[in-house]
């Protein structure tokens, strides 16, 4: 049995690679695995048999399953309802469509890739140093070797792309206050992949912040407050304090002692 052709589900298990032969009988199925000249009988639909759609060449792209970012793919099989992922001296392992993410790499392409390897000898040229001759940021460009066009920095890299923008919740707070254009600035930063708040001082930059993750934290999400300067980084901890908001005190804290 060629199994790159079909997938074969047996109880909603995939057996496809202990299949050695099967004969489709109406709603039934005989199966005959590899270890065994035995054959099996299955009815009531408990075999499904999943027909090759298209055989994906992962050059070039970014496979998550759950999340979690597939190295060493050499061929994506797409069996519609189910991708299975050929990889590289590993089992041949299949996944519902709908937890796998098929990405473009960014890198792959070159205008793209000139535009981050400027970023990145900027970095080398301007970041901050640290002990035994380590620049910060040149080491975290180092280690990026996919970019996703889901990203922010993908908008940077190519010419045109737009950040993505996203509904407003369905209730926002203050508890903070707020003019006009901090009103905006907190909407703007709910809705959109980025946003950039800028002013000079005394124009309610943190207070902007604070109102930013109030709605942030209600609506479940998870945020970090970093600055180049510990001085920043405390004063939003200690507005957060004076409203009793210990706990995202506490992590904020963690953050700027380290």
């Amino acid at each position: 049995m060629d199994r790159e052709r079909y997938l074969i589900l047996i109880n909603g298990q995939d057996k496809t690679d202990s299949v050695k032969e099967f004969r489709p009988c109406g709603d039934a199925c005989d199966i005959i695995y590899t270890s065994s000249p035995q054959v099996y009988h299955y009815q009531g639909g408990k075999v499904k048999i999943l027909e090759l759609q298209q055989r994906i060449d992962p050059a070039g792209l970014i496979v998550t399953v759950k999340g979690v970012c597939m190295t060493q793919v050499d061929m994506i099989l797409d069996f519609g309802p189910y991708y299975r992922l050929v990889c590289s001296g590993k089992k041949t392992l299949s996944y519902p469509r709908e937890e796998v993410e098929i990405q473009h790499n960014c890198l792959t392409e070159d205008s793209q890739k000139c535009i981050f390897d400027y970023f990145k000898e900027t970095a080398g040229a301007v970041s901050l140093v640290v002990g035994n001759d380590i620049n910060i940021l040149s080491m975290q460009y180092e280690r990026i070797q996919t970019v996703s066009e889901e990203t922010v920095l993908a908008c940077y890299l190519e010419l045109g792309r737009q950040p993505k923008t996203a509904p407003l919740p369905e209730t926002l707070i203050y508890p903070f206050g707020l003019n006009q254009s901090q009103k905006v600035a907190v909407e703007n930063a709910l809705s959109s992949q980025i946003s950039i708040i800028q002013g000079p001082p005394g124009t309610g930059k943190t207070q902007t912040i604070l109102n930013i993750i109030a709605n942030a934290v209600r609506n479940r999400k998870t945020v970090a407050v970093v600055s180049n300067n510990n001085s920043a980084t405390l004063n939003v901890a200690e507005k957060l304090e004076k409203k009793g908001l210990s706990f995202l005190t506490a992590f904020l804290a963690l953050i700027w002692r380290n």
